[in-house]
């Protein structure tokens, strides 16, 4: 849940910052970092999430 808030919250700036989501040609770079306990082995599974 907390992933996909984070996607909404970078949409919407992204949105403001452009004017439109239509006027976004491409995305260059979108990291993901996730806090979790070591040993952890499904952080790709929560970024993939948002």
């Amino acid at each position: 849940m907390a992933a996909q808030m984070c996607a909404c919250n970078l949409l919407f700036n992204l949105r403001e910052a452009a004017g439109s989501l239509d006027n976004v040609i491409s995305i260059l770079r979108l990291g993901a970092y996730v806090s979790a306990p070591a040993g952890f082995a499904d952080s790709p599974r929560i970024a993939d999430g948002a």
